[in-house]
């Protein structure tokens, strides 16, 4: 394989690029061989089932670890006619450059190790590799009866205030997208999510409120989703809220940062 060493201005890691036909390889330059091997042939892949109910996962050694390669695929009622064809939009790019400056900012998500998509006229397929997070999935947990730590839930809560300090919008925010390390949080999937220069607070809003759903679903007590947004802070986040608290006069015990005995 012949690399070209390209990278796309918005990107800061360096990569090779690879073209073999229709098919187009954006890999970390230090390991372009094992990685672009990885991208064109599954061939030694494990499947991995995925908590989103669409994306196709697999796993492969990398390095002294493994890494975790995840296809694109549609949910909703498109995905009868079409499961992984998307129209003019590069969801491999668009997801590796915010991966990558979540990544670089020290932020806890999968390590970015390279893209490969087809294109054929505005159609595009693909697929990304990450390093593989050796965690408990959430989601796993709950639906296991596992016993719940609120500490944890503040980490999360603290966790996602930071995303969002960071400007960005994860547009898949549920229970089966948090990975649990040694009582630490990792945010994964980060397919369609959005990078603003700030986040305001309706998007702030919209995002947490796409958790509290997903804890509704999951028939997970709410004094945990109390404890996500004490994690959050959000007195600071929501400085417009607080001045309705102000204007009604609501009590203590009626605020959301009420503290869970």
């Amino acid at each position: 394989m012949k690399y070209m060493f390209i990278t796309p201005s918005y990107l800061h890691l360096e990569y090779a690029y690879l073209e073999q036909g229709k098919t187009r390889l954006l890999v970390r330059k230090h390991w372009q061989e094992s990685l672009g091997a990885a991208l064109l042939n599954k061939g030694d892949m494990v499947p991995l089932s995925s908590t989103s109910g669409r994306d196709t996962v697999y796993t492969f050694d990398f390095e002294d670890s493994k890494a975790l390669l995840r296809e694109y695929c549609r949910g909703g009622a498109i995905r009868w006619f079409t499961t992984r064809s998307f129209l003019l939009v590069n969801r491999p790019l668009r997801e590796l450059a915010v991966l990558e400056y979540l990544f670089l900012h020290g932020f806890p998500c999968p390590e970015p190790l390279g893209i490969r998509w087809e294109c054929v006229g505005p159609i595009f397929r693909g697929a990304i590799a990450t390093r593989f997070i050796e965690g408990e999935n959430l989601l796993h947990l709950v639906t296991g009866g596992a016993p719940l730590d609120e500490r944890v839930f503040h980490e999360i809560g603290v966790l996602i205030r930071r995303m969002h300090d960071l400007g960005v919008y994860h547009a898949d925010l549920h229970i089966g997208n948090i990975i649990l390390v040694n009582q630490g949080a990792y945010l994964i999937d980060f397919d369609k999510a959005k990078q603003f220069g700030t986040l305001d607070q309706r998007k702030r809003a919209q995002n947490l409120m796409r958790l509290y759903r997903s804890f509704r679903k999951h028939r997970i007590p709410l004094n945990f989703f109390r404890t996500v947004v004490v994690g959050y802070d959000w007195r600071s986040a929501f400085p417009s809220l607080c001045k309705i608290y102000s204007k009604v006069g609501l009590g203590q015990k009626n605020r959301p940062d009420v503290e869970m005995r």
